[in-house]
């Protein structure tokens, strides 16, 4: 989720999935958050050097790398899949483009006719690449390789299914999106367990509130918490099979609008009881800092964010403990999908294969499981030590079903949500009046 380490799943989880080979639809739930004890489903990597299936590994190439890895641990674990890497292809150069202008340098590249050759989308970045056509079919390695086999039911499937049958990315990462509470402050409240409905949570956040901290955090200036919240109460209001017709783009039925309003409603309410802090004060509030600058003040009881944040909450010296929001769906996708430049020739499409097969042997995805990453393939996390916060989340998501970030639907939609929905917090638009602005926004994207 690119767009949430700028500003932007996790567990096995319900999705509808293209099956690769038969084109079929099923649905697939379950909670095993991408571990598999005692049947590991990860690639033994591949010889290093040498000429293997015509292709000459020896070769000197040059390979242009661009992700969305900003964060320490990320760039450590891009770095030594590099030098592995380099091991099988000694000639290579490997330029590591990573920025926090991922996005921004992504789509002038490949506008300039200048791609990068390997890149990690999300289903909403893959969208933007495809129109352009500068995505190429990776299919047949899809298959050779077992990804999907080796994934989470679901995961690969989830950004391809824009094009059924065919497949554009590999994802390696989930992004679940979870409730970080200070563990201090609610046992203030007498709380020993995850709410259980939304009224035992409206419960806590109004206790939260009379004894002076600010229930919940939201980073105003991209207004993600909120966001986020949001999906999670239309997750909770509306039926999934309608969610997901609007999602892909197929229909806007009234059970979504009702469902959106209702959520923004909602939210709404919580802002004027001041269950989300004072708009005027957190709306200078960025995203990057707000775990540091707020949650670590201790004048926080929880936070909506994703595991990518683990760590800055693990730093924040604040005793920390993470619930799932109470619904079935929670907000959680497939992250990180490698994709291959359209214009690859046969000896960089084979570099690439090598290059995500690092990313499926079980000494990587270990070491993305054990930096707090969720990864989509399969793995045996019996052998694996896991930091306190991290095990904490892996349970409390087990059971929850996979749902979208909904800002994902169309091209576009995540900017305009943010600005929409900052209005919604200062107070200067109605429910209603956010709704019909959402959806325009939506119906722009579908035009792109």
């Amino acid at each position: 989720m690119w767009r949430r380490m700028l500003g932007m799943l996790l567990v096995l989880a319900t999705v509808i999935t293209a099956a690769a080979c038969s084109g079929s639809t099923t649905e697939t739930a379950g909670g095993n958050n991408g571990s598999q004890k005692g049947n590991a489903a990860v690639s033994e990597g591949t010889d290093a050097g040498g000429t293997s299936g015509g292709v000459d590994r020896n070769a000197d190439i040059k390979i242009k790398v661009l992700t969305h890895f900003t964060d320490e641990a990320r760039r450590n674990l891009l770095n030594d899949a590099i030098t592995k890497f380099k091991e099988q292809w000694p000639n290579a150069e490997v330029i590591d483009e990573t920025t926090t202008e991922y996005g921004t340098k992504m789509k002038l590249e490949f506008a300039s006719g200048d791609g990068p050759d390997f890149v990690t989308v999300d289903d909403l970045m893959q969208q933007t690449l495809n129109q352009g056509k500068y995505l190429k079919d990776i299919t047949e390695l899809v298959k050779k390789n077992g990804y999907i086999e080796k994934s989470v039911p679901g995961a690969v499937e989830f950004n391809n299914l824009r094009t059924p049958g065919t497949f554009y990315s590999v994802p390696i990462l989930m992004a679940p999106v979870a409730l970080f509470y200070n563990k201090d402050i609610l046992e203030e409240f007498g709380v020993t367990s995850p709410p259980q409905t939304l009224e035992q949570f409206e419960e806590i956040l109004e206790k939260a509130k009379q004894a002076g901290y600010i229930p919940l955090a939201n980073a105003g200036q991209s207004n993600n918490n909120m966001l986020w919240m949001i999906y999670h109460l239309v997750f909770n209001n509306t039926p999934i099979e309608d969610v997901r017709k609007w999602y892909y783009q197929e229909s806007t039925p009234e059970s979504v609008k009702k469902g959106f309003t209702d959520a923004f409603a909602k939210v709404a309410e919580w802002t004027k009881k001041g269950y989300l802090g004072d708009p005027k004060v957190m709306m200078g509030v960025g995203y990057d800092n707000y775990i540091s600058n707020l949650y670590a003040q201790g004048k926080v009881a929880m936070a909506l964010d994703g595991d990518w944040a683990m760590a800055s909450f693990v730093d924040s010296g604040i005793n920390t403990g993470v619930f799932a929001f109470p619904s079935e769906y929670i907000v959680n996708a497939s992250d990180s999908g490698w994709a291959l430049n359209a214009q690859a020739d046969e000896t960089k499409t084979a570099a690439f294969e090598d290059f995500v097969n690092i990313f499926f042997t079980e000494e990587m995805t270990g070491k993305l499981y054990t930096a707090g990453y969720t990864p989509s393939v399969l793995f045996d996390e019996s052998k694996l030590e896991a930091i306190p916060l991290k095990q904490e989340l892996q349970k409390a998501v087990a059971d929850k079903k996979m749902g979208y970030f909904l800002d994902n639907a169309v091209p576009g939609l995540y900017d305009a949500a943010q600005k929409i929905t900052q209005q919604l917090y200062m107070g200067k638009l109605t429910p209603e009046q956010t709704w019909e602005q959402f959806q325009a926004a939506y119906d722009k994207g579908l035009t792109k």
